[in-house]
């Protein structure tokens, strides 16, 4: 099988990536660099509870999460002034996710139960403690292991945990508290009136505990009950709610009401509704108007001022995908709902707190991909004043296949792209000196994916190609906006390439349309804002292939394919003279068909084309080098440490070519994240330290500072148990020496 086709939208990512099995990588290389990853970003993406301690600083513990899908031992903890994450010192005994977690007065953390890796509710207990970042265990464990449970600290500074489902698999009524003073944990005089898990808990005004739905077994529950901590004894509220609900979010409001908003229902999806607790008549009653979605999984948190934040989630039940990024704010004055600011990373199952200067902050979750799931490692942090969302770190979206380009004041374009599931129509400044993304002034005019960027000589991006059609836009980085050309380009085009000429016109060639590989090419005059055709037609028809400009101002095409797929890989080359405005065959092939590598001039003017895949679908670790003095194609001296395709290459200032990422093999294919140096006074390739990350479908740009940003991208394969993902992480790395 030579083709089979990947998609991220229905407008065509295109990977042709098959052939033979893939091969293992090379063992491992001497380090001989260093890379760092962007900072603002979790230890391991997870969905897990998270608790703003006394210092103000959050706690984020256990969880299930990682590429790998697993349940997690760690802890991190986000320190709110750097906007940075840093891992606890050590684990926690049994891996947990679904854990009961809790602030106590002391400025410690108390995590207990939740489920342990093979399924089993857990009894363990653990205190962390910010003097010696480190989880150490309380006296003794709890007295039933619980999963499903939750923990509410009191007024006195115990710890209420109550119900869940233990080992038995059956819904608990048991309740218990944790004494900091003793660090033992004891039953509660009575239990609770009914067993439940999944449920709301709210600490009230007086001191009680409000335990709301929840399910009891499989059955959804609509009862409501309140825990005394003066007698310790629970009661049933005078009311019930008004739909039976679990896994809803629950929020204490300032003048004493508790809000319970949307959660699960297997029989109708996820509820739009909200209800209001009343202490005071001991009832529930519904919102004045439904939120924008329906939300389970969701989260939610009080505002300054008595209102409350609520949103994400996902719509259905069975739980789907995560699509939904938007959140609405609930006044408490008038008990309604408006949309307010989105997250820019649709998230299910994430951990809201509030932190010390009443922003509201959310964690991880699991995120929009098309995939199995993911686990994202990012927050977003919600401006009061703004009502908007920052992201802690990272990109501000899963991005794929986007247009790059360095902008002459240091700083990076990334526009366009695909999140997986949908292409996109945002775009994000990489700044070097604050090493943070921030989003663009507006967005695109439409989602383009595969995203064409050329930087022009007046220091605007030109933005094109792909599922915009037949538009191109400006980017402006003085306004950091965009705005569509004057004129439309000539054709559609997926994977073509644009070049910059010498006289500020951008020859952008071949590309793929809906019947194949093109044979044209057209030109973009910046002082009109128009396009047009080029005089002639290209030799061949080319997607895929590479484009560089030569140090006489001619333009070399070279490689790619001429069908769809990898059944038509090319070994031919051509060249464009900008002043005949016409292509001219170079006489001498290729030394191997390659789709999609990379080509970077060198220092003496010849060009190195590297990997790519061949006629057969499988990628290549050769590369070879074209003399535009004789228009011969010679193999390097030596090939990679790997096969690479779909990969990305950088020169260096030095005169060397850095060689990053990609995957490598034909049907299983996997992403690696190794690198490769390509030295040109050798003509040989030295590995350098890996990537942090496997990559592939991103594009490494070269930083004032001599670092190469490295951001975003897509993963496959590696055993991860992700049949392929998109990253929004991004690295710097620092080439060593030749």
């Amino acid at each position: 099988m030579k083709n089979p086709v990947r998609s991220f939208v229905v407008l065509a990512l295109i990977c042709c990536s098959c052939g033979r099995s893939a091969r293992p990588l090379a063992s491992a290389p001497p380090i001989e660099n260093g890379t760092v990853q962007v900072p603002g970003l979790m230890t391991a993406g997870r969905f897990a509870p998270a608790v703003t301690l006394k210092s103000g600083n959050v706690l984020v513990v256990g969880g299930f999460g990682s590429l790998s899908g697993t349940t997690l031992a760690s802890g991190e903890v986000y320190h709110p002034a750097s906007r940075t994450f840093t891992q606890v010192a050590n684990q926690l005994p049994i891996a947990a996710r679904g854990i009961c977690l809790a602030a106590l007065n002391d400025g410690t953390a108390l995590e207990a139960g939740g489920e342990g890796d093979n399924g089993n509710p857990l009894t363990q207990a653990e205190i962390y403690n910010p003097a010696t970042n480190a989880f150490a265990p309380t006296a003794g464990p709890m007295n039933d292991s619980r999963d499903g449970c939750t923990a509410t600290t009191l007024q006195d500074g115990t710890v209420l945990i109550a119900g869940g489902y233990d080992a038995a698999e059956q819904t608990t009524d048991t309740a218990e508290i944790y004494n900091p003073a003793s660090g033992a944990f004891s039953y509660t005089k009575g239990k609770m009136i009914n067993a439940r898990m999944f449920h709301a808990a709210v600490l009230l005004a007086d001191g009680k505990v409000l335990l709301a739905g929840g399910l009891i077994d499989s059955t959804q529950l609509t009862s409501a009950e309140l825990y005394d901590p003066a007698s310790g004894t629970f009661t049933a509220t005078a009311g019930a709610l008004n739909s039976p609900r679990f896994e809803a979010a629950a929020v204490p409001l300032a003048d004493g009401r508790a809000l319970i908003a949307g959660g699960g229902n297997p029989k109708g999806g996820a509820y739009g509704t909200a209800e209001l607790y009343d202490p005071v008549t001991s009832t529930f009653s519904f919102a004045a108007n439904n939120m924008t979605k329906g939300r389970a999984a969701l989260v939610a948190v009080p505002l300054p001022g008595g209102n409350a934040l609520v949103g994400a989630g996902v719509n259905a039940f069975p739980y789907p995908i995560p699509k939904d990024a938007s959140f609405d704010l609930f006044n408490s004055s008038t008990n309604t709902f408006s949309p307010t600011g989105s997250l820019h990373i649709a998230r299910s199952f994430a951990a809201a707190v509030v932190l010390a200067d009443g922003s509201p902050l959310v964690l991880g979750g699991i995120d929009d991909q098309n995939a199995n799931e993911n686990y994202e490692p990012s927050g977003e942090l919600y401006n009061l004043s703004t009502a908007t969302f920052t992201v802690t770190g990272g990109l501000n979206s899963l991005r794929v296949a986007y247009g790059s380009a360095a902008l002459p004041d240091g700083r990076v374009l990334l526009a366009g792209g695909a999140n997986e599931t949908m292409a996109l129509d945002d775009a994000e400044l990489f700044d070097p000196e604050t090493l943070r993304f921030t989003p663009t002034a507006n967005n695109l005019d439409v989602p383009r994916v595969p995203c064409l960027a050329v930087g022009l000589k007046d220091g605007t991006v030109l933005i094109a190609t792909g599922s915009g059609g037949t538009t191109a836009e400006i980017f402006d980085p003085t306004k950091t906006t965009f705005s569509l050309t004057a004129g439309s380009m000539t054709a559609v085009r997926f994977w073509a390439t644009g070049t910059l000429l010498g006289d500020g016109t951008v020859l952008i060639a071949g590309g793929y349309a809906s019947k194949g590989s093109l044979n044209t090419a057209e030109l973009y005059n910046p002082t009109k804002g128009t396009f047009s055709a080029t005089k002639g037609t290209m030799i061949s028809p080319r997607a895929y292939h590479t484009a560089t400009l030569l140090a006489n101002g001619q333009v070399l095409l070279a490689g790619g394919t001429a069908t769809s797929d990898s059944s038509g890989a090319l070994n031919s080359a051509e060249i464009y003279d900008p002043n005949t405005k016409m292509f001219i065959a170079v006489p001498n092939t290729m030394t191997s068909p390659r789709l999609l590598p990379t080509a970077n001039q060198l220092g003496d003017g010849r060009v190195l084309i590297a990997g790519g895949q061949i006629a057969n679908g499988d990628t290549t670790d050769t590369a070879e080098l074209f003399d535009p003095k004789t228009n011969i194609f010679t193999a390097t001296a030596g090939v990679m440490s790997n096969r690479r395709g779909f990969h990305s290459s950088v020169s260096l200032p030095d005169g060397r070519v850095v060689i990053a990422g990609g995957i490598y093999g034909g049907d299983a294919a996997i992403t690696t994240s190794t690198v490769d140096f390509y030295n040109p006074s050798t003509g040989l390739f030295k590995a350098g330290m890996p990537m942090l990350s496997p990559r592939d479908y991103f594009t490494a740009t070269l930083l004032q500072s001599g670092g190469v940003l490295i951001p975003g991208g897509l993963i496959e394969g590696n055993g991860t148990g992700v049949e392929f993902s998109a990253l929004e992480t991004a690295e710097i790395y620092t080439p060593g020496t030749p």
